[in-house]
């Protein structure tokens, strides 16, 4: 779906295709050389022609899909790689004539969010279309098909020119030419002939509604597997009665063409109509999840279960109906389990049939999403109770509940996995502990925060304390005294204090204040430690404000982050303005000189270059747990292939000021739960169940919609921070420079 969304929670993404990349952050263009002769020569069939503003070139990549679903592919050549930093080609086509157009925006800066729109040298007035021919490629009139007769339309669905056929199809349509259907089912039944020629033939018999079961028939049972698919994917136009459709497609439904198989449930939803033997065949391919999701297998079968249920949604009349039948009961119990989810919420006794076959394997995420959807039935929570209680399933359950937890978060659900919370609590293990603290943390599961209380007292090792502070941190006001001992016990470590106090002030508010003042007194080694956990939570920035007014602290010892969530939180108070104001005052202050800067580092950086080797590591540590290159990274933040194409100042300026130019995609997003905890990232999904944040080195917290008291952008501030290399050495930073120029 658009911004890379899931269409159905249940939908398995397609896997990576191959392991090689093209370079830069972005493809504006595809293009194929489709005409069977006169265009570009044979060499080039199943080449994806990519546009590629970033690096200046018109990437190859052969691909093919095969019939198991398995992907071919091979990253060639560039066809077009120029020497002019300008062209930045958006959009590529293959012309009427067969030759390759390509749009060039022909500007200096690279992509929109390099530097500030009103950056001088974005070029807004140029722009260039080339056009390539092959050297083989002789010329080639281009006919005018409006005035075309009817008769030589058909002559033209046989061009070797692809947009000869898709015109002709067109306006054999638009003009209802019917006396022309005869000659078309001749041609389209013709296997001599190619064919490209015989599915436009296809198209333009659809657009004359000139349905023929012989002639259906005959193209369903072709030895080609595109002619077979797009004969099943005609079905939906001619509409035909639900018993003709299930007559026709049957026989398809075991077809070795992956293509064809999907084509089947696609044509079966799009029609519009069923009944008992339609649905049969929906359900047919409502397959058990697969062990794997790599293509050639398990993602053609996952894919077809996604397909096969979102078309048995549009359906729910009919499927009750039919999984009453004894012929739905021929099929095995865990595919009429799965063809039931689509009919969306249904009665415990429903759902105590499918837990029968559902408890018999490994909880997975398509079981945990039902379990879920119905976990607000106290018989359900009851019958699914021993499961999630079970020892020997505990650990497993929770690995599967905290990988999925944006996916299956309901309140409701809480309670079978507080069971499990609690198994995994009791063991006495370590490992088992904390996986079952985060496990309630994540799906908010605070009523058992009085019990993890009392693991404090035994508690020895350092890991598991933050741990259970970090879980009792979701309820603070029962557990003050718990905290204020885990503060003032110095045999604990400072990062077990530190959090414990900010716990505290989340507890108390303001009374805590002499506490922390106190505390800060004693460790003024951990001063900005300190006041940066403080900056996580609503209370703690209040704490600070109060800090700062009475001359406790002052503005200088307050991060921007910090500085900004306090004058977001109370903005209506003068301390607070005058804590913003004097950071930002301060922290401008600094970018100017790190802007400034920028014009000295890009002369040396001209006259010399630097250690590519010791930039690397550098860039490692710092950029790559955001940024992606190749197969490393996180990617979070876009990739940084291609950056060898940047201008030096616009790198730069984008390294020093992320601010300058931030997309709407990488703006910081800020959460603040009713519990006071703030979370800041970049926003990776947002939907009725709540809302996950991505933060640096990758991970991703998931924050129950429940819990969310505030959430907004902060401002235009990019998800990247700011002075980055403020501390860094000329030379150090010219390492990193020619490191990132070195990527192709």
């Amino acid at each position: 779906g658009i911004g890379n969304e899931k269409l159905r929670p249940y939908q398995q993404f397609m896997p990576n295709r191959h392991k090689f990349r093209v370079g830069g952050t972005g493809i504006s263009g595809l293009a194929f050389a489709d005409d069977t002769s006169g265009s570009y020569p044979e060499e080039f069939r199943d080449v994806a022609f990519l546009a590629n503003p970033i690096t200046s070139t018109i990437n190859c990549v052969k691909i093919v899909r095969n019939l198991d679903g398995t992907i071919t592919a091979e990253h060639l050549p560039d066809l077009l790689k120029s020497k002019d930093d300008w062209f930045r080609p958006v959009n590529i086509e293959f012309g009427p004539d067969g030759c390759l157009y390509i749009a060039d925006w022909y500007n200096k800066i690279v992509s929109h969010n390099e530097v500030a729109t009103t950056h001088p040298d974005r070029d807004k007035t140029h722009g260039r279309i080339w056009r390539i021919r092959h050297k083989s490629q002789k010329p080639r009139s281009i006919p005018n098909l409006y005035k075309a007769s009817n008769k030589d339309l058909v002559t033209h669905l046989q061009s070797p020119s692809h947009w000869q056929k898709r015109a002709a199809a067109f306006q054999i349509a638009d003009r209802q030419a019917k006396e022309l259907v005869p000659t078309l089912t001749k041609l389209v039944t013709n296997t001599s002939v190619e064919k490209t020629a015989r599915i436009h033939t296809l198209w333009a018999l659809e657009g004359l509604d000139a349905y023929d079961q012989k002639t259906i028939t005959t193209l369903l049972t072709d030895k080609d597997g595109d002619i077979r698919r797009e004969a099943v994917r005609a079905l939906e136009t001619f509409k035909l009665s639900p018993d003709e459709t299930a007559a026709l497609l049957s026989p398809l439904i075991t077809d070795k063409n992956v293509m064809v198989r999907s084509q089947i449930i696609r044509t079966l939803e799009f029609r519009g109509k069923a009944n008992n033997k339609t649905i049969d065949i929906l359900v047919s391919f409502c397959h058990p999840a697969a062990p794997n999701n790599n293509m050639g297998g398990g993602y053609e079968q996952n894919f077809e279960r996604y397909l096969a249920r979102r078309a048995l949604e549009r359906y729910p009349s009919e499927l009750k109906a039919y999984l009453a039948t004894a012929e739905a009961a021929k099929h095995p119990e865990e595919k009429r389990v799965w063809a039931q989810q689509a009919l969306g919420k249904q009665a415990a006794g429903s759902f105590a049939q499918q837990w029968k076959t559902l408890s018999k394997k490994p909880l997975d995420k398509d079981t945990l999403v039902i379990v879920s959807g119905r976990s607000g039935d106290q018989s359900v929570q009851k019958l699914v109770q021993p499961y999630f209680a079970n020892p020997k399933n505990a650990k497993h359950i929770a690995q599967i509940a905290l990988k999925h937890a944006a996916d299956a978060y309901a309140p409701a659900v809480g309670y079978p996995l507080a069971e499990t919370a609690m198994t995994l609590v009791r063991s006495g293990k370590k490992e088992d502990i904390i996986l079952g603290l985060q496990l309630a943390r994540t799906y908010r599961i605070t009523h058992l925060c009085p019990e993890f209380a009392k693991l404090i007292s035994a508690a020895k090792d350092e890991t598991l304390k933050r741990e259970i502070i970090a879980s009792l941190s979701h309820l603070p006001k029962g557990f003050a005294m718990q905290f204020l001992a885990l503060v003032n016990d110095a045999s604990n470590s400072k990062n077990v204090r530190i959090d414990a106090l900010s716990a505290l002030v989340q507890a108390q508010g303001d009374q805590s204040v002499l506490t922390v003042q106190k505390f800060l007194a004693d460790h003024p080694a951990d001063q900005s430690a300190i006041i940066n956990a403080l900056g996580n939570t609503t209370q703690g920035n209040h704490v600070l404000l109060i800090l700062v007014a009475s001359k406790k602290l002052t503005t200088a010892d307050i991060p921007l982050a910090v500085a900004e969530r306090i004058n977001h939180l109370y903005k209506n108070d003068p301390a607070a303005k005058h804590i913003h104001q004097q950071v930002t005052a301060a922290h401008k202050k600094q970018l100017d000189k790190d802007v400034a800067r920028i014009a000295k580092l890009e002369q040396q950086f001209a006259t010399k270059s630097g250690n590519p080797t010791t930039g690397k590591i550098l860039f490692s540590g710092m950029c790559l747990t955001c940024h992606v290159v190749g197969e490393e990274g996180n990617g979070i933040g876009p990739a940084l292939d291609g950056s060898a194409k940047r201008d030096t100042n616009h790198l730069l300026t984008a390294i020093i000021n992320p601010d300058a130019a931030a997309e709407n995609a990488y703006i910081l997003y800020r959460v603040i739960e009713s519990s006071g905890i703030i979370t800041e990232g970049l926003k990776s999904k947002q939907d009725k169940r709540g809302v996950s944040i991505a933060q640096q080195g990758g991970a991703i917290t998931f924050i129950a919609k429940r819990t969310v008291k505030d959430q907004h952008h902060v401002g235009s501030s990019s998800f990247m921070p700011t002075g980055l290399i403020s501390s860094m050495p000329d030379n150090t930073v010219i390492d990193i420079l020619t490191y990132i120029r070195s990527l192709k």
